[in-house]
């Protein structure tokens, strides 16, 4: 068959596998044009063109072939087409009724020895139990044939190793499947993924993390199939095999398509003990990847677990007092207070918060933020006021939201002194050009962007500016354009030196400046060719 030599032999081995288990669905076949969809680890679309019976090109959705490859889905939908097309229709199952028991051993022992790859497949539908053992050993093969023998596979191989185990497990997940024997696909997967795990994988592309995510998602169908008493009996057993996962992020997910399957009162109890106890691990394990977040995660999901089983105020407390560190405790905590209006205990708790993160300046502005909107329930203006300018002060990217509020608070008289008092301890920046601009203060504007040294914010305010001071405004622009000039660089820096000349030509009475500025400069810098070529461009 000429279009087989499009394909690697492997490829092709695992397409006739494809094929065999009859994954080919939505055959569609016209005088150009071949469309399928293939069952495989997701439904993958496939369309292959024709000139008469000449492929003249072949497309599929799936990873490996939107990476330029001819994949085994491909080579599937073409071993159905080849079937269609190229056989005539034929009645197997009166063929083997017809054939006697003989012939029909004599034949499938020949098949057999002529198709290695099938000798797996016939021994999956003949064995009356398959064993978590015989499966297992299967996958490690599978690794073994690409490992170093010391559980280390080098990046070269890392894709095609991944593909091979993923075959591998979607083949026995099928077997089981198709008898039902769902808790067993389930235990399958849990040592699928722990094979996997130990292993040192060089990482090409995302392979390693896309096959964690497959066998993730399997798991999902696999629960989603169970019986209430099977989900059950699959949780408890998941419960010994946590620990093991590649990252919390995992433990997480497949935590979550349980806690959705399992979602009746009954329940609870179960989910609370299992997440304790991934806290209790964590907590006494430093090295474990991304630890932090883990204990974030579970002990936010403990803590919501907790509300639904109405636990007491006592039992929600001490969560709170034991994981106050982290900010969904924290404002989880200080809501609570809030909601049983003690105000007091909010504070205490945000003060020893501000303490704690002092060197993380994010999570200490949302303290005082806190802190401020907990004055603010309270009714207590004058801490209010404080906490707003304390903000205001304290971070130059408050939004200018809370200046406006905070001046709502004074009236016009008190104002002007706390206003003044407030630009004096800014540092000249964005922030405070946007309130010098709120409170119309052109003139300290201007100043501000004098002593800022920023010509993106004088980009931005030369509008507003150069109708009431456009000498002053020009002699900054000259004064930055000519030390500018001084250094000779790439086309870019004559470039951005131009752009500001433009700039200064809108103001009223630039263009004389520049244009003295530029014959100037055609005599002082003869020889920097490209800065005289961007200046004619003025």
């Amino acid at each position: 068959m000429e279009w087989e030599s499009y394909f690697q032999k492997r490829i092709l081995d695992r397409g006739y596998d494809y094929y065999f288990d009859d994954r080919v669905e939505d055959l569609r076949i016209n005088s150009n044009r071949i469309k399928a969809v293939v069952n495989g680890t997701d439904f993958y679309h496939v369309e292959i063109k024709l000139n008469g019976n000449q492929i003249i090109g072949m497309s599929c959705d799936c990873p490996y072939a939107l990476d330029g490859h001819n994949c085994k889905h491909m080579a599937a939908v073409l071993y159905e087409w080849q079937l269609r097309v190229t056989r005539p229709e034929i009645d197997s199952s009166q063929l083997v009724e017809d054939a006697s028991e003989e012939d029909v051993r004599s034949f499938l022992i020949q098949v057999l020895d002529d198709n290695p790859n099938l000798v797996e497949s016939f021994k999956h539908y003949t064995q009356n139990e398959i064993s978590l053992d015989t499966m297992i050993d299967d996958l490690e093969g599978v690794c073994d044939s690409y490992s170093d023998g010391y559980h280390y596979i080098d990046y070269e191989f890392s894709r095609d190793f991944c593909d091979n185990y993923e075959d591998a497990v979607d083949k026995w997940l099928d077997v089981l499947k198709k008898r039902d024997q769902y808790s067993l696909a389930f235990r399958f997967l849990l040592k699928a993924y722990e094979v996997f795990y130990k292993l040192d994988i060089e990482d090409n592309g995302g392979e390693t993390v896309a096959l964690s995510v497959i066998i993730i998602s399997q798991w999902a169908n696999i629960i989603m199939c169970m019986d209430d008493l099977e989900r059950l009996e699959a949780f408890v057993e998941l419960g010994q095999y946590l620990n093991s996962m590649r990252d919390y992020y995992d433990s997480q997910k497949i935590i979550e398509i349980f806690f959705d399957c399992l979602s009746g009162k009954e329940f609870l109890k179960l989910k609370l003990d299992l997440v304790k106890k991934q806290l209790d691990y964590i907590e006494s394990h430093d090295d474990i990847f991304n630890r932090g977040y883990a204990i974030e995660g579970f002990a936010t999901t403990y803590l919501d677990l907790l509300k639904k089983s109405r636990a007491s105020k006592k039992e929600i407390s001490a969560i709170h007092e034991k994981y106050w560190r982290y900010p969904p405790i924290r404002m989880d905590c200080i809501h609570a207070c809030i909601d049983n209006k003690e105000f007091d205990k909010a504070l205490c708790y945000i003060d020893k918060f501000i303490e704690f993160d002092y060197e993380n300046q994010s999570l200490m502005k949302f303290d005082m933020m806190m802190k401020k909107d907990v004055y603010k329930k309270q009714g207590n203006r004058e801490a209010y006021r404080k906490e707003l300018k304390n903000l205001i002060l304290f971070f130059n990217d408050t939004n200018l939201e809370d200046y406006v509020e905070l001046r709502s608070l004074f009236s016009d008289k008190e104002w002007i002194k706390e206003r003044d008092s407030i630009i004096e301890q800014l540092t000249p920046g964005r922030f405070l050009c946007e309130i010098l601009e709120t409170e119309q203060l052109y003139e300290q504007l201007l100043d501000v962007l004098l002593r800022s040294d920023n010509k993106y914010l004088l980009h931005q305010y030369t509008d507003l500016l150069s109708e009431k001071y456009p000498e002053r405004l020009l002699q900054i622009y000259r004064e930055n354009v000519e030390k500018q000039a001084e250094s000779t660089g790439s086309r870019k820096h004559y470039y951005q030196i131009v752009e500001e000349l433009r700039i200064m030509k809108s103001i009223n009475g630039g263009n004389k400046i520049v244009n003295e500025i530029i014959t100037k400069w055609k005599v002082q810098y003869k020889n920097r060719s490209a800065m005289l070529d961007e200046l004619n461009g003025i």
